[in-house]
């Protein structure tokens, strides 16, 4: 649905239900301006959780073996 600017602000409301519905508005304020009305969905503020990044990460075969550096220190 496009949608004039003047019209918006008589309708503002109804827009905005139509939106949360999954309706597409454009809001035009002219021909080469326009702008996408889109609900905003709340914030998933459960934090991260375990397991998220399983198979993301990957240790090399040689991650626990002793540093070259630190020969000096462990003799």
């Amino acid at each position: 649905m496009i949608v004039d600017l003047l019209d918006v602000q008589a309708n503002l409301g109804q827009l905005i239900d139509k939106a949360n519905l999954g309706e597409e508005i454009v809001i035009r304020k002219d021909p080469s301006s326009a702008v996408r009305l889109v609900p905003v969905r709340p914030l998933d503020r459960r934090g991260p959780r375990a397991g998220s990044v399983r198979g993301l990460i990957v240790l090399g075969e040689d991650f626990d073996e002793p540093l070259a550096d630190f020969d000096p220190y462990t003799r």
